[in-house]
């Protein structure tokens, strides 16, 4: 990482090696100011007295207050590219070795909450509860030793977020018994539970890859007698030219073993480390589309290839197997 002293240099020549940062000019501050994004802002004004006092100069020219900058936002379930929001990133740069960001309620708990499984059961065998941990009385707020699952490439879920599609699966009657067929599009399900929900349901595309873009569309409802959160997800592979070059016409359709490594190849060259695909994660893979990449009958649109996947996210009991399986943090 390169010294913030020599960006300071690169833009402003006059400020000296030995120069020291309370005796740069304020107007070279808030010309700094000027230029750096919001958290960017926040993080530079905290570095010192004399910088916060010149950001809080720098607000009131603009006739803004700091606490307007970066309001606290209502946690979204199944919020895509959490990570982006101005907010987060700036708690991202604010971790240190004392306070540690936290997905579950958007904000910074110290490193002790971050417990090892050991300390959970302790912790639970105690039924002693604090700010910001399991509280009982089915009031659970943050697991933050919980780990996080990839749902898809811009959407990330916590334990307790499982917990609450759980219970919105339920309301919505998305509860289906073991050994149900599934068909390429929706699972077959009882009366009035194939009702469109917008927190059960998420679309998005990735396009991270200069040669095919995947087109993604995820469901959520519980199976079997132990009410497990299950996740379907249909991948729609498309061919961004008028043909799929070599490499793609030799694809081969799930079960060949070559299917993993493509698709990994795909996400790993579009800048993306999601797996929930994955055989060890999936604990199905079906419908591949046979033959390869087909095309529509008229002959017109991107040639594509589709795939979908069955998770088991597990129970709501924790420590869970299904779920530590599909963890990655």
């Amino acid at each position: 990482m390169v010294p913030f002293r020599t960006i300071l240099q690169s833009i402003f020549p006059q400020i000296q090696s030995k120069t020291t940062l309370p005796k740069i000019p304020p107007k070279i501050i808030e010309n700094i100011f000027a230029i750096l994004s919001i958290p960017d802002q926040i993080c530079f004004g905290l570095s010192c007295k004399y910088i916060f006092t010149c950001l809080n100069s720098y607000l009131e020219t603009h006739q803004k207050q700091l606490r307007q900058l970066l309001p606290p936002e209502k946690r979204v379930l199944l919020c895509p590219n959490v990570k982006r929001r101005p907010r987060i990133q700036l708690l991202l740069q604010l971790e240190n070795n004392h306070w540690r960001y936290c997905d579950d309620c958007w904000t910074l708990h110290p490193h002790s909450t971050w417990r090892t499984v050991q300390s959970v059961r302790r912790h639970l065998q105690k039924r002693y509860c604090s700010e910001c941990q399991l509280l009982f009385q089915r009031q659970i707020r943050c697991m933050p030793y919980a780990g996080k699952v990839d749902i898809c490439p811009c959407v990330t879920i916590t334990f307790c977020d499982k917990l609450q599609l759980m219970q919105l699966c339920r309301d919505a009657r998305r509860v289906v018994p073991p050994g149900t067929r599934y068909s390429n599009n929706n699972a077959t399900l009882p009366p009035g539970s194939n009702q469109p929900h917008e927190k059960l349901q998420h679309e998005c595309t990735f396009a991270g890859h200069p040669l095919i873009a995947i087109h993604i569309k995820t469901e959520f409802l519980i199976v079997g007698k132990s009410r497990r959160l299950c996740v379907i997800s249909h991948y729609t592979f498309l061919a961004r030219h008028e043909a799929p070059s070599m490499s793609l016409q030799s694809l081969l359709p799930c079960p060949h073993k070559n299917i993993g490594n493509w698709v990994r190849r795909i996400l790993s060259e579009g800048g993306s480390s999601f797996t929930g695909w994955d055989k060890d994660r999936s604990t199905r893979c079906f419908n591949c589309k046979q033959g390869g990449w087909t095309r529509s009958r008229n002959g017109e649109g991107p040639y594509t290839f589709k795939l979908s996947t069955l998770r088991n996210l597990g129970n709501s009991q924790w420590p869970n197997r299904a779920w530590s399986r599909n963890c990655y943090g």
